[in-house]
């Protein structure tokens, strides 16, 4: 099981604990996810919580993606479709998984899946980010470029995907990043260019 917090910090808990339903009354909206293999919100020791399933080709319920809100009751709108669109990421990643478990063609987009399994592995979710990312851009127009370089001061979300891209190509250009009137320049048809072409290094070898 994987656990991440608001910083981003992930933790890998090896062996969960079991969790029973009847010793769970407060958790059960988790097991109604599975059951019916539907979204269910509810809340939970003081916190909202939002259950996703993630389906298997039957449609059926495999896993469940447990978001907490904390004490609002809601996401904002933006926050809400970037939810939903890393959820179908997601969705993607074990679609592509089950295929290949039953005999399908594995799928090497990145010169770093070729390198080893284990590193495939490991950059699938990134590759599949990066592959919906270029889609994405490559249906940018130049109307698009000009309304996102007309914003004084966008979302903060916004900002941060922007500014996160950008880092990519643009490391030495960190001060300049962080202000959106000095970012938003680097916002060009030369970007879009750039993603197209992008292709990542393999990841460091883990030393244990």
């Amino acid at each position: 099981m994987m656990q991440s917090n608001r910083s981003g910090h992930i933790t890998i808990i090896d062996a969960p604990v079991r969790l029973d339903r009847k010793e769970n009354l407060f958790r059960d909206y988790l097991f109604k996810c599975m059951d019916n293999s539907e979204t269910i919100t509810a809340d939970a020791y003081g916190q909202r919580h939002t259950a996703f399933p993630l389906r298997g080709p039957d449609g059926l319920a495999v896993a469940v993606v447990d978001i907490s809100i904390g004490d609002l009751k809601q996401l904002p709108n933006h926050e809400n479709k970037e939810v939903q669109r890393m959820l179908k990421l997601l969705q993607a990643a074990h679609r592509e998984l089950s295929s290949e478990s039953e005999g399908g063609d594995k799928k090497l987009v990145l010169e770093a899946e070729k390198r080893s399994e284990e590193s495939r592995i490991d950059i699938m979710f990134d590759r599949i980010m990066l592959t919906d990312l270029r889609d994405t851009v490559g249906k940018l127009t130049t109307r698009a470029f000009a309304e996102l370089k007309s914003y004084k001061d966008p979302p903060k979300v916004i900002h941060d995907i922007v500014g996160s891209v950008l880092a990519l190509f643009y490391q030495d250009k960190e001060e300049d990043l962080s202000v959106w009137h000095s970012c938003k320049q680097y916002v060009n048809p030369d970007l879009v260019k750039r993603i197209q072409e992008f292709d990542p290094p393999p990841p460091m070898p883990s030393v244990r």
